[in-house]
Parts: C-alpha cells; structure tokens; sequence
C-alpha cells in the first residue's frame, strides 16, 4: 500500500530549453524517481513501453531535477489534484503533451 504522506512534487528542467515536466513521487529520494524514468526512457528507445513527455528532456541530455514541494495527502486522488493545480500555473511539456504528436524519433 502507497502511502501519500511526504509525497514529493517535483520537476525536470531541460537546460538547453528550459521545458519543464511536472509529477509526484513517494521515493524517498528524487534521484530514485529520476533513475526509473531514464530506465524506462531506455526501454522506449528500444521499442518497448509508452511515450511520457519527460522523455523530450531526457533526449536532450542536459537537464536536472527538483523538488518543488512535499505535500501530506491521503490519497493519489488529493496528490493529483495538488499537481494539476501547478501544472495549470506552469509552462510545462504536461500541458502541451494534451495537445502534441507525444513520440520521439526511437
């Protein structure tokens, strides 16, 4: 069972562009949470799996990881609510991959 207290909101700057994606992890460390997309950004590349717009940042090279805040919830539901709320006040690839053709060349 995931618990939701300590969730992190976090976000992965691009620094050649300055694209931002916004998301949530329990991870104790925002490293562990960027290890499992750059694994799943391999996996992608190789065929397998499904385009997430953090790998557009992940395929420039050059980016970081922050935390923008931890938040105590209950649920995934109030985690959500709280990362919708900063991705509406952001310019961040999350929003325009609602719009966008979501793939990368593989």
């Amino acid at each position: 069972m995931v618990l939701y207290e300590q969730t992190k909101i976090y976000k992965v700057v691009c620094r050649i562009t300055g694209q931002i994606y916004v998301s949530h992890t329990t991870k104790k460390y925002l490293s562990q949470r960027l290890s499992y997309h750059l694994s799943k950004f391999k996996q992608y590349r190789e065929g397998l799996g499904v385009f997430n717009p953090v790998y557009r940042i992940i395929h420039n090279g050059n980016y970081y990881i922050e935390l923008i805040e931890i938040v105590d919830c209950d649920s995934k539901e109030e985690v959500l609510m709280r990362q919708n709320y900063l991705i509406a006040s952001m310019d961040c690839l999350n929003k325009q991959a609602m719009f966008a053709d979501n793939c990368l060349t593989r």
